[in-house]
């Protein structure tokens, strides 16, 4: 005998409809209240943005006008089209804890990071703040330069490196060497690939003279970019001197780069 795949009619049950006065709706305090511990939020976060715009403090940055350089966010602005760039990696933050750094604030951890369009194409960007320990890099600093590396390659978009550094952060010891070789490693990585164009804006030494050696162009300020290949042990006492052309300085885009060692004779 057949079964009838079809049960009568009668038989289905459905449940009943959902009485919309049935449920509850919040209160207007409630709701008030929700809004405001809302609005808090946000406005937390505008003020923590805020605060990382400042960077290394209003203090800092009127030293950086005074030495004619324009701060790290500053030449992001100028460099891109209006109100295209996105940031990414604002609130990070470092791990370190020896030599005070513990309790060291860090903005943005020294470089701001992102995308933006330049005449219509995508590019990332990563661009060091000097206000921040003289634009020194560590682990977190690095990881997020490496960071846009790889998605100018997962997109093929050019890569802008705006250089103003001391080079390695030395309170973070070997986590710092170790971030600055991964930005080497991704330079090679994306070598052929994409393009990788460095901007020389302060005085640069270490990591940020030799990142911008393995990209496919170096642009240099014209009174305040400085590179320094020579040896880094005898580095601070030139400085002090005054005399940087025997340890290896290009000083602005004028001037052709001179680099070896500090021992081979004047």
């Amino acid at each position: 005998m057949a079964v009838n795949p079809f049960p009568p009619s009668g038989s289905i049950t459905f449940p009943p409809l959902l009485n919309a006065h049935a449920v509850p709706f919040p209160k207007p305090k409630l709701l008030a209240e929700k809004k405001s511990a809302m609005d808090h939020k946000i406005g937390e976060l505008r003020q923590r943005r805020a605060d990382i715009a400042q960077g290394g403090g209003q203090q800092r940055i009127e030293k950086q006008h005074a030495a004619g350089k324009l701060t790290a966010r500053e030449r992001v602005e100028k460099l891109v089209d209006r109100g295209s760039f996105q940031e990414i990696g604002g609130f990070a933050k470092h791990r370190a804890t020896y030599f005070g750094m513990a309790e060291k604030e860090t903005p943005a951890d020294g470089v701001v990071t992102g995308c933006a369009m330049v005449d219509g194409r995508l590019v990332h960007l990563a661009s060091q703040d000097f206000t921040v320990c003289g634009g020194t890099a560590g682990e977190t600093h690095c990881a997020k330069i490496t960071e846009m590396m790889q998605l100018s390659l997962k997109t093929g978009s050019p890569f802008v490196f705006i250089n103003d550094s001391g080079g390695a952060r030395v309170q973070e010891g070997i986590d710092s060497l170790a971030g600055y070789a991964s930005v080497f490693y991704n330079n090679v990585l994306l070598s052929g690939s994409v393009p990788q164009i460095s901007l020389i804006c302060g005085p640069c030494a270490g990591g940020a003279a030799y990142s911008p050696a393995l990209t496919d162009f170096i642009i240099q300020t014209k009174t305040s970019a400085a590179i320094h290949y020579g040896t880094a042990g005898h580095q601070a006492g030139h400085w002090r001197s005054g005399d940087q052309r025997r340890i290896g300085w290009s000083r602005g885009a004028d001037e052709p780069l001179w680099c070896g060692s500090p021992y081979r004779g004047r």
